[in-house]
């Protein structure tokens, strides 16, 4: 018997797209090219995007203080 597929229904491996942090806001200074990764956190909060500043989070460290990075949205958050 024939076996029949419709390829355009079968799943494409789609490749992982990782939150990235480009740049943090500084008291002193205001945005400065960012060092940490979201990984360093112990949360990130995605606070939304816009179309000037591109994708806002929130990064909590493990000491309690809390940074505002811009960057690029990534799967993360896709659950």
């Amino acid at each position: 018997m024939t076996k029949f597929i419709d390829a355009s229904q079968c799943e494409v491996k789609k490749e992982k797209k990782e939150t990235v942090f480009t740049h943090y806001l500084s008291r002193a200074e205001g945005y400065r090219p960012a060092e940490n990764k979201p990984p360093d956190f112990l949360k990130v909060i995605y606070l939304g995007g816009t179309h000037d500043d591109g994708d806002l989070f929130a990064a909590y460290h493990y000491s309690g203080n809390i940074n505002i990075y811009k960057g690029t949205k990534g799967d993360e958050f896709d659950n």
